[in-house]
């Protein structure tokens, strides 16, 4: 299994010379974040781009900025979330590693009458610091803003469940791209089917 990291100033593409390969990321949450301490986050200006052949919950992304740097504000949007990416997530809000946070989940689980999705919808309801909603979307992925002056966002293939198999993750670190992201979130905030929960 390969992993490739691909960095590219995202004002200026320049020559990348050769691939940095990378390989074994696991299903193990913290072997998960010891590799990505190995890849490293982008610099502000830049992008990575995360091919991974294994489970990788997005929350190990999320967990690896709160290791160096408090997040002030994030957005997460979710297909679906499994208890244990929820717990991740209420965990560092609880710490203070997330200030606050708004969790968008798919509007199909919003009724759904498994367990676990009404259980993860309890459980960020009663997570002082989350604001919950539902939305037509199928959008996976982040944006996050740091003490340090960083502008993560991140979205592929995958989600905040452990079931993801062969991924596609890009990784920003860009005020224009959170500016950007903000205004499809404006978007998404002021369709009819968006649902806040409280």
């Amino acid at each position: 299994m390969n992993d490739i990291d691909l960095s590219f100033d995202v004002n200026a593409i320049e020559d990348l010379g050769d691939d940095i390969v990378f390989d074994v990321f696991t299903d193990k949450d913290s072997q998960i974040i010891i590799k990505l301490d190995e890849l490293g986050l982008p610099e502000l200006g830049y992008t990575k781009f995360v091919a991974v052949n294994r489970k990788l919950n997005a929350a190990a992304f999320v967990e690896k900025i709160c290791r160096d740097e408090i997040i002030e504000e994030a957005y997460f949007f979710m297909f679906s979330v499994n208890l244990r990416g929820a717990k991740k997530i209420i965990e560092l809000i609880e710490s203070g590693r997330i200030k606050k946070a708004t969790v968008l989940i798919s509007n199909l689980r919003n009724n759904s009458a498994k367990a676990s999705d009404r259980l993860v919808k309890e459980m960020f309801r009663e997570c002082e610091g989350v604001r919950l909603a539902y939305a037509n979307s199928g959008m996976r992925g982040a944006v996050m803003r740091t003490d340090k002056g960083n502008y993560y966002s991140f979205f592929g293939s995958g989600n905040f469940g452990y079931n993801s198999r062969r991924e596609l993750y890009r990784i920003d670190n860009s005020e224009e791209v959170i500016e950007l992201m903000w205004e499809i979130i404006n978007e998404i905030e002021s369709d009819s089917d968006f649902e806040e929960i409280t």
